[in-house]
């Protein structure tokens, strides 16, 4: 009996092994396949490869975290992450410039994994159309499951619910082109122009198609892992220096790197760390404020019942280059009647003494530890995190079998539509007697 009953655990454990092995290498295999053709940060390829894994099993999340693929120029790789992600994403839809009623009734009906390129030309401008707010209502309500918005149909004026829930990625020049709502409810992507020295291929059908059977190999094993996976059900330790709403947008992908094996949950977790303390990270004008306010206070060492004279503090905020004080109304510097109007909704007000009007120190200390703190907190460096300890099996070599090849299929599209991975009219996933057999992959050679 005893017997028995440590062969069914070793089963289990041996079991286990194998599904840690080939989730970890799927990860590095996309990340690798990434590589070759993008030019990023290591942190940014980490979290892509996860987050696509995670567009296979959204459904079953309590929240979708979104991209903000952003670079300061043109021509820095978005496109080529975007046209990947088409690959990759389950059931996934390229979009740029639709209308807000297009949106919403591909989100409901199609659920699809959502590519909005081109963000820059639609949210131009400092005054929102209606059609514009009610798009950022849309996204933002789509962060969570259970996520719609209620319209009226004009036709009739009956009133229609329509899902927004779903992953979304968007892609812009500039970091802050989403508005603040939305970028709040998303992981920051910083891409980057390559230089002469960096070599990539060229991101062209033809080059892709060399990969085919590699690409196959992956959206087969991302499929068959959502079939077998409940790692939404587990609850999972989070570093302690995300703030309360990057848990949020990264709980679901520690989720899926905690079924990855030790290695590949150290590095995303010091991707996290590193892209949510990042500066282009959204950060409000007012906790910008305080954050600057913090180092002033900081650097000059003053005590709390020291009084910032007004016209000294404008200098002081005024000397962070980074920061939009010295510039922040048509090429001025702030004013005390626009420094007042930030602070006072912190409930700070200037007082007014016998030498002159100015901000006590004291006065800033609640605001700055419940909206300033987590941002001056990340600015550690991310390596010096402690790895937080997660109870996970050492992977197993696992032997594979060579490829049977992708049944005579000559291109990316192809394989897309037999997998039903990035083409919205195909209903479902193969079933698992259509997949191929594991290949070794882990050195990518065209086929």
């Amino acid at each position: 009996m005893v017997e028995k009953m440590n062969e069914v655990v070793n089963t289990v454990d041996n079991q286990r092994k194998i599904q840690v092995n080939k989730l970890n290498r799927t990860l590095n295999n996309i990340k690798t396949l990434l590589k070759k053709f993008v030019v990023a940060d290591e942190e940014v390829l980490t979290v892509l490869a996860t987050w696509i894994a995670h567009t296979y099993i959204w459904q079953e999340l309590q929240f979708t975290p979104y991209l903000n693929i952003w670079s300061a120029e043109r021509e820095s790789g978005k496109s080529t992450v975007f046209s990947w992600l088409r690959i990759f994403c389950k059931n996934s839809f390229v979009t740029s410039g639709a209308t807000t009623s297009a949106i919403q009734r591909t989100v409901d009906s199609k659920k699809p994994t959502l590519l909005f390129d081109e963000v820059d030309a639609v949210f131009t401008g400092n005054n929102l159309t209606p059609d514009q707010k009610d798009m950022i209502a849309f996204f933002n309500s789509g962060f969570e499951r259970g996520g719609m918005v209620i319209k009226t149909r004009m036709t009739d004026l009956k009133v229609q619910e329509f899902t927004s829930f779903c992953p979304k990625a968007f892609a812009s020049i500039g970091a802050d082109v989403l508005p603040d709502t939305t970028r709040s409810r998303s992981i920051h992507l910083p891409m980057k122009r390559k230089t002469s020295a960096e070599v990539v291929e060229r991101n062209r059908q033809r080059n892709r198609d060399k990969y085919k059977e590699n690409i196959s190999q992956i959206i087969e094993n991302l499929s068959a892992w959502a079939d077998e996976t409940t790692c939404y059900d587990n609850v999972v330790e989070l570093p302690e220096q995300l703030s309360d709403r990057n848990m949020d947008i990264y709980e679901p992908l520690f989720q899926i790197v905690n079924e990855a094996g030790e290695e590949w949950l150290t590095s995303f977790t010091q991707s996290a760390i590193h892209l949510s303390g990042k500066k282009d990270t959204a950060i409000e004008t007012g906790t910008q404020l305080l954050i600057d306010t913090q180092s002033i206070i900081t650097e000059k060492e003053f005590d709390d019942q020291h009084l910032m004279f007004t016209t000294d503090y404008i200098n002081d905020l005024c000397e962070y280059e980074e920061s939009p004080w010295a510039l922040y109304r048509r090429s001025s510097p702030i004013n005390p009647k626009s420094l007042a109007g930030l602070l006072r909704k912190y409930n700070i007000r200037s007082q007014k003494l016998r030498e002159g009007r100015g901000y006590l120190v004291g006065d800033f200390k609640d605001a700055i530890e419940r909206f300033a703190k987590e941002h001056l907190n990340t600015e550690q460096s991310a390596t010096s995190v402690t790895q937080n300890s997660y109870d996970v099996a050492h992977v197993a070599h696992v032997a594979d079998s060579g490829s049977k090849g992708f049944n005579g299929q000559s291109s990316l599209v192809d394989i897309a539509k037999q997998l039903g991975a990035t083409i919205t009219d195909v209903d479902e996933a193969p079933k698992e007697n259509e997949l191929l057999e594991e290949k070794d992959y882990d050195e990518f050679n065209p086929t």
